[in-house]
């Protein structure tokens, strides 16, 4: 023991460092209230009970390191307790085994049922628990750290939290935990963290958290790596401003705040169609169809806008900023633009860009990028109708008849008397006119009944008032329209425009 049990007590004070290397203790090692002015240091020690450097209230004295604590290789079949200390140094627990949990934070194991301890925790040099394994809980709940926490290829076989205490909020430096396992829940929702330029926030590049994973979302400037993680819930508390490598990412279920996918999709950088496709093919599986469609065409949308030239770009963003709820600036649509491998296109290169945007611009106004068929539907209905008014006029058609030349020398006048208007009581009617207008709109369809009516050169009128085309000019020009929308109709429709979630 080297506790000091009051304010009255003399205090444990060392001038030095306290060694304990190797060291076989079948009992309880308490550093409570002690005072060392170096480093203090376990490395390969073996503790029976607890360990315990704790001294949260404030009518005791607290627990000062001024250097390192080094728990390197060290196992500790109790609790290990931290609870109001202050290290100067660095908290070293390289491969470190603890039986029965750690509790670095303001809460000891004695108040973690929900009440605050009144003395925060401070290691000010960072921890370091990488591959160290915690068959228990690790609680960081009010630990406040200049430094980072290395986490690399931890075990914990239970929760680890770190949401503040109501007295103190968990401040810790940049996380890194790649390669961390965590059996129970992951949460750092309400951490504070101190991120240093060109570094990420957190790092749970192939994690595997098995139960619930509440993430900070932050502000601008924040980055947050889950490349090929395997988490349980994701849950996103509050904005959205992180880029965010989400690359490889398996979760089995996304929260995101207000349930905006799309705006979560767009802060992953670099873009990637997997990490958009596996978040379509999510809410497919939840039935959410809708908000499947609109991640997908947000995924075709962010493709075709790579590198492309900024009026274009900023022309395609605003043309379909309505198809969502809130307006993102440009800048941040395109923060996670993947880069021509071989530099910026040449002149030929750009224009092929520019004519395969084209080209996706009109599927996704057409078609919705193969998720809205109904358009084109809509637009061959309408246009049947549309026809089969213009060719209720008798003065639409002619009779189009190609006599043989015998037919022409034994009756001279036959081709010039069939090409006449029809008598519209005795020849033509609402069944002609539409036979005329299906023909017209829909492409192979001359073999349907009165084929031998044709669009006459007549110019078309509407009440009395010239238009300035002519019928058959007219009609050419919807028939001609037919054969690139009735092809895409059938290929929207069947699913060859997309790549649907759940193929």
């Amino acid at each position: 023991f080297c506790r000091t049990m009051s304010l009255d007590a003399p205090v444990s004070d060392v001038g030095g460092t306290v060694s304990l290397v190797g060291a076989r203790v079948g009992g309880v090692v308490e550093f409570g209230g002690a005072r060392i002015a170096k480093d203090l240091n376990l490395q390969n020690a073996e503790v029976g009970e607890d360990f315990d450097v704790s001294s949260p209230k404030p009518d005791e004295p607290r627990s000062v390191i001024g250097g390192d604590v080094n728990l390197t290789g060290v196992r500790v079949e109790g609790v290990t307790t931290f609870s109001g200390a202050e290290v100067g140094g660095r908290l070293w627990a390289v491969r470190a085994t603890y039986d029965d949990g750690v509790y670095l934070g303001s809460g000891g194991a004695a108040r973690s049922n929900g009440s605050d301890a009144e003395r925060p925790t401070v290691i000010l040099g960072g921890v370091d628990l990488s591959h160290a394994r915690v068959n228990a809980r690790l609680s960081l709940a009010g630990l406040m750290t200049e430094g980072d926490l290395n986490l690399h290829g931890a075990y914990v076989d239970g929760d680890l939290g770190g949401n503040g205490t109501r007295v103190h909020t968990t401040r810790l430096g940049a996380v890194t935990a790649d390669g961390l396992r965590v059996i129970g829940r992951f949460d750092l929702s309400g951490v504070e963290l101190v991120c240093p330029a060109g570094r990420p926030c957190l790092d749970l590049s192939f994690a595997e958290v098995q139960g619930d994973c509440a993430l900070p979302g932050g502000t601008d400037g924040r980055h947050l790596r889950l490349y090929h993680a395997r988490l349980g819930e994701v849950r996103f508390h509050d904005g959205l401003g992180s880029a965010v490598v989400a690359e490889g990412l398996a979760f089995r279920r996304l929260t995101v705040p207000a349930d905006d996918f799309c705006r979560f999709l767009e802060n992953t950088d670099p873009f990637q169609k997997g990490t958009y496709e596996t978040v379509e093919r999510y809410l497919r599986d939840r039935g959410e169809d809708d908000q499947a469609d609109l991640v997908f065409r947000e995924m075709r949308r962010r493709d075709r806008r790579q590198d492309l030239p900024e009026p274009l770009a900023r022309f395609d963003v605003w043309l379909f900023d309505r198809d969502r709820r809130h307006r993102i600036d440009l800048a941040g649509r395109r923060a996670g633009a993947r880069k021509c491998p071989g530099g910026q296109p040449g002149r030929p290169g750009r224009v092929k860009q520019v004519l395969l945007w084209a080209w996706g611009l009109f599927l996704d106004v057409s078609t919705g990028c193969g998720t809205r068929s109904y358009r084109l539907g809509a637009y061959l209905v309408l246009s049947l109708i549309l026809m089969w008014l213009v060719f209720l006029n008798p003065q639409s058609v002619r009779r189009d008849v190609h006599p043989t030349a015998v037919e022409m020398a034994l009756v001279p006048v036959l081709s010039e008397k069939d090409t006449h208007p029809p008598e519209a009581e005795k020849e033509w009617g609402v069944s002609e006119a539409g036979f005329t207008a299906l023909r017209t709109v829909i492409p192979l369809m001359g073999d349907l009944p009165h084929g031998e009516w044709q669009p006459s050169t007549e110019v078309v009128a509407v009440g009395g008032t010239s238009l300035g085309i002519k019928y058959e000019t007219l009609a050419g020009l919807v028939h001609a329209l037919s054969y690139i929308v009735l092809p895409l109709f059938l290929a929207s429709v069947t699913g060859l425009l997309k790549k649907r979630g759940e193929q």
